[in-house]
């Protein structure tokens, strides 16, 4: 591909609908349930070779200069779009779409989201039809999905899936920013103002173990993942220093209609 966004369909000019991609030898079904909404049309692997930046939600990017990713490939989990036109939004959970679009986490939160020009990428587990939005299939279980087609592992938290995604993708390395794991007063935290249900951090022992699980099978397959929070609770990855990274970070490639960086 051309582009490191080539991952996506084609327009369709006449029809205004995402065009389906069909892998060599194997036909498959385009769900056109709303224009600019395909499922599982992405090509694995195109991101081959390239490094990318995951974005999480912990406490510990309050004070992350974002425009620093600028220039990357990255993939934004849950509410990052808020500080970064990422390459990928990404999100696992249906209710963050309806607090989005009803201003549930406030008017800017929607405003953003309206003119995020980027792909915005959920994990389909209820059948939702959400305008605009790139539908990939949930597998359940734990593990890892290294094919686009069958759909990814979520490891129950929207964390989780974006790594598989990056997988899918082929980046390597892969660098993960804002993994804590951990919260603050019994409660997850977050370098923004947080959701309606705020959960017990007992949940991060959870997500801890679909990491733990997955870390050994990325090592035996050379796929790099770095934790760039030396403070984090998730331990099973090498951990890196943010600073001392080379710059100018990353080579993207503008595409023209596709993408919001210039």
């Amino acid at each position: 591909p051309d582009s490191a966004l080539d991952c996506f369909p084609k327009m369709d000019m006449m029809t205004g609908f995402n065009a389906p991609l069909k892998p060599e030898g194997e036909e498959r079904m385009h769900v056109r349930d709303e224009p600019d909404t395909f499922t599982n049309v992405m090509v694995d692997n195109v991101w081959k070779g390239q490094r990318c930046f995951i974005i999480g939600g912990g406490a510990s990017l309050k004070d992350f200069d974002f425009s620093r990713l600028e220039s990357e490939l990255t993939i934004g989990v849950n509410r990052a779009y808020e500080k970064l036109p990422c390459t990928i939004m990404f999100a696992t959970d249906a209710k963050l779409y309806k607090w989005i679009t009803d201003e549930t986490l406030g008017v800017e939160a929607k405003r953003k989201f309206e003119e995020f020009q980027g792909h915005k990428v959920w994990l389909d587990s209820q059948n939702n039809k959400f305008k605009g939005v790139h539908r990939l299939t949930r597998l359940g279980g734990d593990g890892l999905s290294f094919s686009l087609k069958n759909g990814l592992v979520s490891g129950g938290n929207s964390g989780y899936g974006a790594l598989n995604l990056a997988v899918c993708l082929g980046a390597n390395p892969i660098y993960l920013l804002g993994f804590d794991m951990k919260g603050i007063g019994g409660k997850q935290a977050h370098w923004h103002d947080g959701y309606p249900n705020a959960q017990p951090d007992s949940v991060y022992k959870k997500f801890k173990a679909y990491f733990d699980s997955a870390a050994p099978i990325l090592k035996e397959k050379g796929i790099k993942v770095i934790n760039l929070n030396p403070d984090s609770e998730l331990k099973c990855f090498e951990f890196g220093d943010m600073e001392k990274l080379v710059e100018p970070l990353g080579k993207y490639v503008y595409h023209e209609g596709l993408d919001s960086k210039k």
